[in-house]
């Protein structure tokens, strides 16, 4: 690992360190009497810098491989957030002046169909005129009441999605573990072994739009952050586009205010801050008055309940038919995170979703959605795409090696079979 690291990161390092301090050594006069002082200052800085940031690196794939595809997005994030002022606007500048930028910055509209939308030309408006993604963050399917946990932390869901036409899907998991990869996977068709559709062509909001829906995506987060770049250039091609609420709660005030319902067609992606830590600041005290025995996590995944509900009561007051998807980016390792890489019997928490269709149509999403089960019976949050591009009126035409060969995006950067990736580090 520390070979790997030698000059992308080592090397130059230590480099930018004796050339700034050779500098800052012979532009002042020293004596005897403060040498010790300045050195002592010099080497106590550099001790802490390296051990941080190496630290930062060595002790998880996920940001050497944020460094190799992306050094912009990784200084920034790793060293201009954790040294600013000197060192970390002169890293920013100095891979700026080598020609450097964020990778993920280009929001155009793209020429070129996936090769699974056929017949492209003649394509008829579907009957679905309402489509709603709400996307969740962060959340463990085993933690919500409606897959079995004991503590009834979703009760609205349970009543919601039980429904006539409606469905709680069993054994789904997302294609990544960090958000920054599973969205662009879940919107647009990229996979974990091919990133190029993402860049090349048209994802689900660019298909809405052409189909004469009204697009909104409306965030709680910051869709212009390093965390976000990358999937924010499909955030961004939405007709409206909102983000950097104070709570999930004003998701369904900021739709209102949309007056989404004089469109004829809407597609509409409502995006939580849900379960991502820190616990705390992802519930309220209604939801500590309303389950006194759960826990931070339990708490967060019933202020998302509450949120839902009033997603959906918004949805019903304003709307005759809609389809509503709920499904979060990624899981989570209890008080532990994601993205992570290490060996834990709840390893596969940070990939295990749960994921919930309410239509007031028909059945149709219902059925469909199990089509893509792969021979283990599991659902890759991946091929949701192909649900929204029939939702949207395409003909689809699915490769079906893509759903057999059930692939995540480790955080190393590499795809895996999700089977054996899980065994491997469970």
């Amino acid at each position: 690992m520390i070979l790997q690291e030698l000059f992308p990161i080592i090397i130059p390092a230590v480099l930018f360190s004796i050339i700034f301090t050779f500098t800052i050594y012979n532009k002042i006069q020293l004596n005897l009497n403060n040498k010790f002082l300045y050195w002592g200052a010099i080497f106590i800085c550099c001790f802490f810098f390296f051990k941080n940031t190496f630290y930062y690196y060595l002790s998880d794939k996920r940001h050497v491989r944020d460094f190799q595809i992306d050094p912009f997005f990784s200084l920034n994030k790793s060293i201009r957030m954790k040294y600013p002022m000197v060192i970390g606007n002169t890293s920013i500048l100095l891979t700026s002046y080598f020609g450097f930028k964020e990778k993920y910055t280009n929001v155009i509209e793209h020429e070129r169909y996936n090769q699974s939308i056929i017949n492209n030309k003649s394509m008829l408006y579907g009957k679905y005129k309402n489509i709603i993604l709400i996307l969740g963050e962060s959340a463990y399917r085993g933690r919500h009441s409606i897959y079995g946990y004991e503590k009834n932390t979703t009760p609205n869901m349970s009543k919601i999605f039980s429904q006539k036409n409606s469905c709680v899907i069993e054994q789904a998991h997302s294609p990544a573990s960090i958000t920054r990869d599973s969205i662009p996977m879940l919107l647009s068709f990229a996979k974990p072994n091919n990133e190029l559709p993402l860049l090349e062509e048209k994802n689900i909001i660019e298909m809405a739009n052409i189909q004469k829906y009204h697009t909104s995506w409306i965030s709680k987060t910051r869709e212009s952050g390093a965390h976000s770049s990358k999937y924010s250039i499909i955030a961004k091609l939405s007709n409206t586009f909102i983000e950097n609420l104070e709570d999930d709660l004003q998701l369904p005030e900021k739709l209102i205010e949309t007056n989404f319902q004089k469109n004829e067609n809407n597609f509409i992606v409502l995006h939580l801050a849900g379960s991502h830590k820190p616990y705390n600041l992802g519930y309220d005290q209604l939801d500590s008055q309303d389950l006194p025995n759960g826990d931070k996590y339990d708490l967060t995944i019933h202020h998302t309940d509450r949120v839902i509900e009033k997603i959906y009561k918004t949805l019903k007051v304003n709307l005759d038919n809609f389809i509503l998807i709920y499904t979060p980016d990624h899981g989570e390792i209890v008080d532990l995170g994601h993205g992570l890489l290490r060996k834990s019997k709840n390893f596969s928490n940070q990939f295990e979703v749960p994921l919930m269709i309410y239509s007031t149509y028909d059945d149709f999403p219902c059925k469909e959605i199990e089509n893509y089960r792969n021979n283990d019976k599991m659902i890759n949050t991946s091929n949701i795409v192909y649900l929204f591009s029939k939702l949207l009126g395409y003909s689809v035409d699915i490769d079906q090696s893509l759903i057999i060969n059930d692939l995540i995006l480790s955080v190393d950067g590499q795809p895996y079979e999700y089977q054996s990736f899980i065994k491997k580090y469970q």
